[in-house]
């Protein structure tokens, strides 16, 4: 396409152009090939395989038009679910992570737990019936031309299987699902879940595309009123997903309670706490899972995550000393940040109340990759290399991240969820000094639990560092002066 645009690009346009006019969708970019990519070394069933859907590229292109345009309504209009995180400018799995974990904090903060139940549906985009979403687009108040326009482009959908032979299958027509490889799948998926929160009485919610975690909190003599309650919600969202053809899928669905190391001890003790029920099947109680790519257990105490986090990079490294031990150190170190770095940093701000012993041992994992870059020897200091390679450690990587976040959620009032915890100190507090109309509220805290929150560090840190946001600035300048603010600690005297 690219090197024919000259010609391409115009008849597409007039194609582009009378599909939405029309409202129809060219029928011949509705055909996909499916490629199945082994999931593990010796596949013996379907479930061993992981489809990939190719459409035409055409037909992406203008998905991705249509998306643009959808997208930018349904943000102006406020359509989607405050608490869903999913394929949204601004949010993300590691803001999602910070609003719930935050609010199991402050539950810690009041003396209270908070029982957590994660949602895992059975093959979510697979059955989005086309029937319902397009009554979705009506409610939601689109226009006839919009609903028609996505009634062709999700009916009359036809897929074949392509082995690695390069057979091919006979064609089967697709009666329902979200289309696999177009940019609108997600967004369409994300409008047809949006009312799920409406059934959810008692219980508090947060959202990341078909990833669902319901949670309420109690005290320790209000534990089975709270359990009972959970359980009634939980029946209610059977129901709607029954009325919108989808199912979940109880075994994969976890259950724990979070709270201090008393509370939670408090609870195990007690006698005839009632169990979380998701329709016939008991959801045990757990005590450590696995959240949007992190662990949490009972306690916020982060040993698994960090645990986890250092042993996928010590095992990195084994495979770069194996494959990469003879390139230059610009090589190695471009290397560590490629492949390092992001298990480093995934999601990080989200568990921002580390010990001083797991922000050690993360460091000494960080440690390990600069002698892997720099062949140092176990005994010798690192600091110099920090130096020479621009790089910040842990404590300052936990900083730099920080203040990213909170310029960003600042300068662009989203994720709504966490913005909404940013008020003006003179918003709140007659005072008179004077920085007092630039700084923040820092909300009040009864116990180092939520005096850790990612919503106070962000307060504090905004309010110590106040010259640096200068909210005139684009990000990556930001981000530059930042950078050179903590790295400048490493060479001051």
């Amino acid at each position: 396409l690219k090197a024919a645009k000259e010609v391409v690009v115009p008849i597409l346009c007039n194609i582009y152009n009378a599909s939405i006019s029309t409202p129809c969708y060219p029928a011949v970019w509705k055909d996909a090939l499916v490629l199945p990519l082994p999931k593990i070394p010796e596949p013996k069933a379907s479930k061993d395989y992981r489809s990939i859907n190719k459409l035409c590229a055409a037909g992406k292109i203008l998905d991705r038009i249509v998306y643009e345009s959808l997208i930018a309504h349904v943000e102006e209009q406020k359509i989607l679910n405050s608490k869903q995180s999913a394929y949204r400018a601004g949010y993300g799995t590691e803001t999602a992570l910070i609003s719930v974990v935050d609010e199991f904090r402050l539950n810690m903060d009041k003396g209270k737990v908070t029982i957590l139940v994660q949602i895992d549906f059975s093959r979510a985009y697979d059955n989005v019936q086309h029937d319902v979403l397009l009554k979705i687009f009506e409610y939601y108040g689109f226009g006839i031309k919009v609903v028609e326009w996505f009634r062709s482009y999700l009916k009359c959908r036809w897929q074949c299987v392509e082995d690695n032979a390069g057979n091919r299958s006979s064609k089967l027509q697709v009666l329902k699902g979200t289309p696999q490889g177009s940019v609108l799948s997600s967004l369409l998926f994300s409008l047809y879940i949006n009312s799920i929160s409406n059934v959810l009485v008692f219980s508090n919610y947060h959202m990341y595309a078909d990833d669902l975690q319901i949670f309420i909190d109690a005290t320790v003599d209000t534990i089975n009123d709270a359990i009972s309650k959970l359980n009634v919600d939980l029946a209610q969202l059977i129901k709607w997903c029954n009325a919108h053809g989808l199912s979940i899928n109880s075994t994969k669905c976890t259950a724990i309670i979070i709270g201090s190391t008393r509370r939670t001890a408090q609870i195990r003790d007690l006698q005839g706490v009632p169990v979380v029920r998701l329709g016939d099947t008991v959801i045990p109680f757990e005590l450590e899972v696995k959240s949007l790519g992190i662990f949490v257990d009972s306690v916020l105490s982060w040993e698994c995550q960090t645990s986890k986090v250092c042993k996928r990079v010590y095992a990195a490294l084994y495979q770069l000393r194996t494959a990469a031990s003879g390139f230059p150190p610009h090589i190695r170190a471009n290397l560590v940040q490629s492949l390092l770095f992001p298990i480093l940093d995934y999601a990080k701000l989200a568990y921002c109340d580390l010990t001083a012993d797991r922000k050690n041992k993360l460091q000494r994992a960080q440690n390990a990759a600069i002698r892997f870059i720099f062949n140092v020897k176990p005994d010798e200091h690192v600091m110099k290399y920090y130096v020479e390679l621009n790089w910040l450690k842990i404590a300052e990587r936990f900083e730099y991240s920080l203040g990213v976040a909170v310029f960003k959620i600042l300068k662009s009032g989203v994720p709504a969820y966490l913005a909404s915890h940013f008020r003006k100190r003179c918003d709140i507090h007659d005072v008179s000094t004077r920085n007092a109309p630039r700084h923040f509220h820092i909300p009040a805290y009864k116990t180092s639990f939520y005096e850790k929150s990612f919503v106070i560090q962000g307060v504090n840190f905004y309010n110590n560092n106040i010259d640096l946001f200068d909210f005139n600035l684009t990000i990556a300048t930001f981000k530059k002066n930042l950078h050179s603010t903590l790295h400048a600690r490493y060479t001051s005297p």
